[in-house]
C-alpha cells in the first residue's frame, strides 16, 4: 500500500515520479466509480514509464470508463486512443475529426 498521496507520485511532488504507486492507489477510486482517478490511471497508461509498461487498450478502457460518465477529459483521452489506434481500432480521419468537435463541443 502507499502511504504518499498517488497525484505525489504522479507528478513527483516531495517523491521520486512512480506511477505503480499511482496505478495502486488510484485503482479502488476508479473502481468506486471517481472519474479523476480514471483519467489519471488513463494517462498512465497511455503514456507508460516510471515502473508502469505502456498499455493502450488499459489507457482507452479506463478513457472509455470515465467518458462514459461525461468526464470531459476522459472524453478527449477516449477521443485521442480512437484517432490514433490506441487500444481500439483507428478512427478515420473524418470519424476522429467529428468525435474531437464533439468533445470539444461539449456534446461528447
Amino acid at each position: 500500500m502507499v502511504d504518499q498521496d498517488p497525484i505525489a507520485h504522479y507528478y513527483g511532488i516531495g517523491v521520486e515520479k512512480n506511477y505503480r504507486h499511482v496505478v495502486e492507489g488510484l485503482l479502488p477510486c476508479a473502481n468506486a466509480g471517481n472519474t479523476f482517478a480514471m483519467y489519471k490511471l488513463g494517462c498512465v497508461y497511455y503514456t507508460g514509464g516510471y515502473g508502469v509498461e505502456k498499455d493502450g487498450k488499459a489507457a482507452h478502457g479506463w478513457f472509455k470508463k470515465g467518458a462514459d460518465k461525461k468526464e470531459v477529459r476522459c472524453q478527449f483521452g477516449y477521443a485521442l486512443c480512437c484517432a490514433n489506434g490506441v487500444g481500439c481500432a483507428k478512427l478515420s480521419s473524418h470519424d476522429s475529426m467529428e468525435l474531437m468537435g464533439l468533445v470539444v463541443g461539449g456534446s461528447g
